[in-house]
């Protein structure tokens, strides 16, 4: 505030050219929305573009197409073969090259700054509280911060694991409530 004003900075107005992403030709009812990923991306890099993203738990890739229209270093990794398989046609569609694997996050070895982790709960791939505990694990061990997204209260799993909490929130989509913590 100067001389009891505020001070933004120049007006640029956005082009939104990111919301093409909303019609990618791979999506799901559950997927998180364009504006919630690219909202997760920022905030996980923190200003720093150069830092080296993961989404373990890629989906269909819509962190993935945010996080590459910026200009970011990210890989994605799924479980799921079809839907891997659907998230690479996603990145192929908008001329990205594929950054996306099939297999399981448990087993990535390399280190990565922050990760983004849209928690599986159970509609396309079977999981329990004891595989969602231990993806929370893993993601400790690979990455330095973390933003995940959970349908639930998860907060002694992810403080067990070894994080700090240090925001969290929440958005809804349609009944669904996802919880959003940043690590």
């Amino acid at each position: 505030q100067i001389c009891g004003k505020w001070i933004f900075g120049m007006y640029e107005k956005n082009d939104y050219k990111w919301h093409i992403h909303d019609n990618k030709p791979y999506s799901y009812s559950n997927s998180l929305s364009v504006r919630v990923a690219r909202a997760l991306v920022n905030i996980a890099v923190k200003n720093n573009l150069e830092c080296k993203l993961i989404d373990p738990c890629c989906g269909v890739g819509t962190v993935i197409l945010e996080a590459l229209s910026m200009g970011i270093d990210v890989v994605g990794c799924e479980i799921n073969k079809s839907i891997a398989e659907n998230a690479k046609k996603n990145l192929e569609f908008y001329g990205y090259e594929n950054v996306v694997t099939n297999g399981d996050m448990n087993e990535i070895e390399e280190k990565y700054d922050t990760a983004i982790i849209d928690l599986p709960y159970g509609l396309f791939t079977p999981t329990t509280i004891e595989e969602q505990t231990s993806l929370i694990r893993s993601a400790r061990r690979i990455s330095t911060r973390l933003v995940i997204v959970t349908f639930e209260e998860m907060d002694d799993c992810i403080t067990d694991a070894g994080f700090k909490i240090v925001d969290k929130s929440y958005v809804c989509k349609g009944k669904f409530k996802r919880y959003i913590k940043y690590l």
